[in-house]
């Protein structure tokens, strides 16, 4: 969602700036205290002391904050994972995730993980799209690596995955970028 803008100028209104901030700031501190799945709209609202109807008027729902929340590091997240030296990248979100295991797990999981699952195949899809020509096999891929990669990583911050960042990150990046330039149909003689 855009931020709103005043009619004469192209600078954002800062009486909407700092209330998305108030109402960004309000989220995370509850997310590190409660957890994602004991949000609501409602909590939020009190704990940035906004109205729930003016938390409506920035966010459809406490899934588009989360999702607006999270976009920057899948964006990240997807883009290491295609590019040849994306592995460095990769480690560094790894360890992110690590730190905040706790938090993480709980988000990836359930009804929210599904909607991250296609928020990283989105961001996928945007990268993918350019290099091939096919766009459903693009959003085949695009399917397929989210939910390996969300795989991965719930299996590794539960301990069904045994590594450390690094080699979290090896098996990401290897897994991501060959099955992301692997022949396809279309390329075969």
């Amino acid at each position: 969602m855009s931020i709103k803008q005043t009619s004469t100028s192209k600078v954002p209104d800062r009486r909407v700036v700092r209330t998305r901030k108030a109402i960004r700031d309000a989220f995370v501190k509850m997310m590190f205290k409660d957890g994602y799945s004991s949000i609501s709209a409602t909590k939020i609202a009190a704990e940035a002391n906004i109205s729930r109807s003016t938390f409506y008027q920035h966010y459809t729902d406490c899934d588009a904050l989360l999702s607006e929340s999270i976009g920057g590091l899948f964006e990240d997240l997807a883009s290491a994972c295609l590019r040849h030296n994306g592995k460095v990248t990769i480690e560094q979100l790894c360890a992110h995730f690590w730190q905040g295991r706790h938090l993480t797990r709980d988000i990836l999981t359930g009804q929210s993980g599904t909607k991250l699952t296609q928020l990283l195949a989105d961001k996928f899809l945007a990268n993918l799209i350019q290099d091939k020509a096919n766009r459903r096999q693009a959003e085949g891929l695009a399917i397929f690596l989210a939910a390996g990669n969300i795989g991965v990583l719930l299996g590794w911050l539960t301990g069904r995955v045994q590594g450390n960042a690094d080699e979290i990150a090896m098996l990401i990046h290897g897994a991501s970028f060959c099955a992301a330039n692997a022949p396809s149909q279309n390329d075969a003689v």
